[in-house]
């Protein structure tokens, strides 16, 4: 990949960090406050109460999400720096050219509670092998030809929009309650808006759904999981932006 195609972080980069020798360990979150002399000074790192104990030299790896997408890299952590009453973890600048582009669809899943609309596509399901590999719960909603629209050539469907509620979500699918049984495979439409960087995103996508089962019976109330057909790369990557937010935000509430 060119360095052309990497953003850079910046202070006040919400970052999550790891031990490159712990892969499956929680992450831990922290925030980079300064950067100079090639060094990186961030937070220490918390995953809810407990800090990130590290040795000197240790290799760590770091992820950032910006509004165009999510990067990694690895880095020695150097020790710490006292800064009046804050205590900075001191973490080794790396070259641009070790900066990683990763992908994070069936990485990361955040609850939510979010309005979303939604009507059947008339289109050829996916096959039951496409289905059965899906690791994300699903969305619902609709689609119609707005600015940032992935689905611009879709045929309007007869149906009317419908609406439901948004349970989780994550770059490659969600989970929604609604009112009504989805067979497996049934292809949707599906719109809901997205808040990130001070922008509010339409999102407009194609989705199939993977399973839909009754989850109270006086109520009537289905769940039904989803999974992104054809997402755009921009709008997969504002999408993954605005999980990464939400998840920093819930775990500064706790």
């Amino acid at each position: 990949m060119s360095t052309a195609d990497i953003e850079a972080y910046k202070i006040n980069q919400r970052i999550t960090i790891t031990r490159v020798t712990s892969p499956d360990e929680p992450e831990y979150y922290s925030v980079i406050q300064d950067i100079k002399n090639s060094t990186l000074y961030i937070t220490t790192p918390y995953q809810k109460e407990d800090p990130l104990v590290l040795m000197r030299n240790e290799q760590v790896r770091l992820k950032y999400i910006t509004s165009g997408a999510a990067f990694v890299f690895t880095a020695p952590y150097l020790g710490v720096h006292q800064e009046e009453s804050l205590r900075l973890y001191k973490i080794k600048e790396p070259f641009l050219e070790d900066i990683e582009r990763i992908q994070l669809r069936r990485f990361v899943r955040v609850e939510v509670m979010m309005d979303v609309e939604y009507r059947q596509f008339d289109a050829v399901a996916p096959s039951p092998e496409t289905l059965s590999n899906v690791t994300v719960p699903a969305p619902a909603k609709r689609t119609r030809r707005r600015q940032g629209s992935v689905q611009k050539d879709l045929p309007e469907p007869e149906t009317d929009w419908k609406k439901a509620t948004i349970l989780d979500i994550s770059g490659g699918g969600m989970r929604m309650i609604l009112k009504e049984k989805l067979e497996t495979g049934v292809v949707l439409n599906i719109h809901f808006k997205i808040f990130i960087k001070k922008e509010n995103i339409n999102m407009n996508l194609k989705t199939a759904v993977i399973r839909c089962n009754l989850t109270d019976g006086d109520t009537k109330l289905y769940q039904a999981s989803l999974k992104f057909l054809d997402i755009d790369r921009n709008l997969e990557d504002s999408l993954c932006a605005f999980v990464f937010a939400k998840q920093m935000e819930q775990i500064r509430k706790q």
